[in-house]
Formats: C-alpha cells, sequence, structure tokens
C-alpha cells in the first residue's frame, strides 16, 4: 500500500513541477531570446536527468563493485531504451509528426556504436564520446530555430505580481522534479520487492521509467501544446546526453564494461535511430519489439 501511494504521489507532483518547468523556462528562452530548439534539446535535457545522475551516483558509490556498476549502467541504457524505443515512436505515432532531425539521430547512432570501441581504449573513447556532446551543442547553437513564441505568462507572476517570480518557480519546479522522482523511486522499489519482481526488469525498466518520467511528461505537454517538434528534441537531447557525457565519464574512470546484453542494447538502438530515418511511421512499431525482447535475452 505504501509503494502504491509513493509512486501516485510522485507521478503528481512531477507532473505538477513539469508544467511550471515549462511554463518557466518558455518565458526565460523568450526574455533572452534562446531558440526553441536549443531548450529543448541542450537547456531541458541538462535539467531533467539530474534524477539519473542522483541515482548513477548512487550506484557506484554507496553500491561497491560489480553491482553498483551493473545498477548505473541499467539506469543510463534502461532510460535511453524507454525514450527512444518506447516514449518517441508514441510520441512521432500518435501526432503523426515526420521526424526532421535526421542529423541528431546521427549523433546519437555513432556515439553509441563509437562506446563498443571502449576495450580497445577506455580513455581515448571516453574522451571522444565527451566532444561528441560538445559538438552537438556547437550544431543546435548555430543551427538554432526561432525564438519561443505563443508562451504563457509564469503561473508565479500571475501570483504574487513580480516579474522576478519566474525565478522562484523555475527553483520550485526542479526540487518538485527531484522530489517526485525520490518518491516515485522509492515506490517502485517498494511494489517490486512485495511483488518479487525480475532484477532485470528492476534495473532496466521500473527505475528508469521512474527516472525518465520528468523528460517525457515535459515533451508530452509540449506535444500537447503543439511544440511536437521540442517534445522530439527534448527526448532525443535526453539520450544524447546519456550516450555521451554519461557513458564518456563511465569508459574515462573505468566504470564501463561490455557482455552480450550491452552489445545487444547498443546494435538494437542504434539500429532503431536509423529507421527512423525513413520516416515510415509503421515501422516505429519495432521499437517497442526491440525493448521487450530484451526481458527474454
Amino acid at each position: 500500500m505504501e509503494g502504491i501511494l509513493n509512486v501516485s504521489l510522485g507521478i503528481l507532483i512531477i507532473f505538477i513541477s513539469s508544467y511550471l518547468y515549462v511554463n518557466s523556462a518558455e518565458y526565460l528562452a523568450s526574455k533572452f531570446k534562446i531558440s526553441r530548439e536549443y531548450l529543448a534539446s541542450v537547456i531541458s535535457p541538462l535539467f531533467t536527468s539530474v534524477p539519473e545522475l542522483i541515482t548513477v551516483l548512487i550506484a557506484i558509490i554507496v553500491i561497491s563493485g560489480n553491482p553498483g556498476r551493473e545498477e548505473a549502467l541499467g539506469t543510463v541504457f534502461g532510460d535511453v531504451y524507454i525514450t527512444i524505443l518506447l516514449f518517441l515512436p508514441l510520441l512521432l505515432f500518435i501526432f503523426k509528426k515526420r521526424s526532421d532531425h535526421d542529423f541528431k539521430f546521427l549523433i546519437f547512432s555513432i556515439t553509441l556504436l563509437i562506446s563498443l570501441f571502449f576495450l580497445i581504449n577506455r580513455i581515448i573513447t571516453g574522451i571522444i564520446l565527451i566532444l561528441a556532446y560538445f559538438y552537438f551543442n556547437y550544431y543546435v547553437l548555430k543551427n538554432k530555430k526561432g525564438e519561443m513564441e505563443n508562451y504563457s505568462i509564469p503561473v508565479f507572476n500571475r501570483i504574487f505580481g513580480n516579474d522576478k517570480s519566474v525565478y522562484f518557480q523555475i527553483i520550485v519546479s526542479f526540487t518538485g522534479i527531484y522530489l517526485g522522482s525520490y518518491f516515485l523511486l522509492n515506490g517502485i522499489v517498494e511494489l517490486s520487492d512485495t511483488l518479487k519482481m525480475d532484477t532485470l526488469i528492476l534495473s532496466i525498466f521500473l527505475i528508469p521509467l521512474g527516472t525518465a518520467l520528468p523528460e517525457i511528461l515535459i515533451s508530452i505537454i509540449w506535444s500537447v501544446k503543439g511544440h511536437v517538434g521540442m517534445g522530439i528534441d527534448n527526448l532525443i537531447g535526453e539520450s544524447i546526453i546519456y550516450s555521451t557525457v554519461y557513458l564518456g565519464v563511465f569508459s574515462i574512470f573505468n566504470l564501463y564494461f561490455i557482455n552480450s546484453r550491452i552489445i545487444y542494447l547498443i546494435t538494437s538502438l542504434s539500429f532503431f535511430s536509423m529507421i527512423i530515418f525513413t520516416r515510415i511511421r509503421y515501422l516505429l512499431i519495432i521499437g517497442p519489439v526491440l525493448f521487450f525482447l530484451l526481458i527474454f535475452l
């Protein structure tokens, strides 16, 4: 019962916090002339990846040895897997959006494949992956598309009647995302213990589902508001952070290892990102199929 309450409370807090974030981020992007693409592809993923970063650090520091590394890698790959193979296809299919983000998918695919060179030289591999993320930032900044339009006045500005209240709102939204993720993850772990769930399902699916919920809800909110491109950019940007910065750091500090399951994760993600190049909506079903096949490997 406690697990269900924590999950419900976590989802509610994350949803409210995600709305407050979108509401304040759009206003600030317009104020500081930040493009919609850069806001969705770079800035939002950086901040919404905090729950995953905390989970990864706890797994590495608190859980010593291979179990900690496996938990951390499970969170990273599980998050990317859920985002790219489940929620991105869903977003593209429901909103009937043709993907015009080919180059970003290419960066994502290439960086994942580069990570397989870890066994040859882990430090060089890690440096290349991190540099790839800086190039992605440069590419998005250079090719920015349009300033933020059709934004709403921040909720806190309306409540307090002060333009500077938006900064307090964005702090509250980040705090809420963290607290909501905390309740959600605790609830998931409690439910998994009660139901005696398999550890693979927990590390690859349930925990990443909890940590990925903020960016998923933010993408859904943007899509519902008519900014489907920003919703897609947010999911792609989040995945690129993991395939570059996270895996790069893992590689440099020797926290990364390659086995048959990781090879399957990388190749299936790369394969599916290439499928999106075809822009054939009905091929998107391949994503969920590849995801659920992992459970039986």
